[in-house]
């Protein structure tokens, strides 16, 4: 019987380690990655200000923000999969913005 018990505790433990491992790299080299196509598209849906430079300046403001809420984010959700969606859903949604505005397709 206590063979059953420590190979559910090994198998808990490699459980627990895979996770740790996804929080890390969710938090980590993920939310770095996200934050910065995040603030590449910013000057493509912000509106120029009357100087002009606005919408060049609020990415560089933003970006330390938006950095650390995706990975507080990433390190106080429960669940890996909503973390990854969010995540997914920034990613796609402005890379595509900066992928049609390369191609010519928009703006």
């Amino acid at each position: 019987m206590s063979s059953d018990k420590t190979g559910q505790a090994e198998a808990g433990r490699k459980k627990s380690y895979l996770r740790s491992f996804f929080y890390v790299l969710l938090s980590g080299p993920v939310a770095l990655i996200v934050s910065l196509v995040v603030v590449l598209a910013v000057p493509l849906w912000y509106p120029p200000g009357p100087g002009k430079v606005d919408n060049l300046v609020l990415p560089v403001l933003l970006f330390p923000l938006v950095w650390v809420i995706l990975c507080v984010h990433a390190c106080m959700d429960r669940r890996l999969l909503r973390i990854f969606f969010i995540m997914l859903a920034l990613l796609v949604i402005n890379g595509s913005l900066i992928a049609l505005k390369f191609t010519g397709q928009a703006f």
